[in-house]
């Protein structure tokens, strides 16, 4: 990929992130964790944090809060 093409990826999932976060909308998040560890969670995202790349996210089905780093997330989609 060229550097302008990661630069629209990475402006356009900090769109959705925002949109997301903005309207309460549920979105699943598959995230790979360290030792392949696959995670695919339904959550609503509670903040974003732009310079640490975080997402503090609610889990609906664990009714837990966690916090996931960007270069986690293999999918993200969100559900109207």
């Amino acid at each position: 990929m060229k550097d302008k093409d990661i630069s629209d990826s990475y402006a356009h999932m900090i769109q959705l992130i925002e949109q997301s976060k903005a309207s309460g909308a549920l979105v699943r998040l598959s995230i790979l964790k360290g030792r392949g560890v696959k995670l695919s969670i339904p959550c609503k995202i509670l903040n974003f944090d732009e310079s640490t790349r975080n997402l503090t996210v609610y889990h609906v089905d664990d009714k837990q809060v966690h916090l996931v780093n960007m270069g986690e997330i293999d999918d993200f989609i969100v559900f109207s």
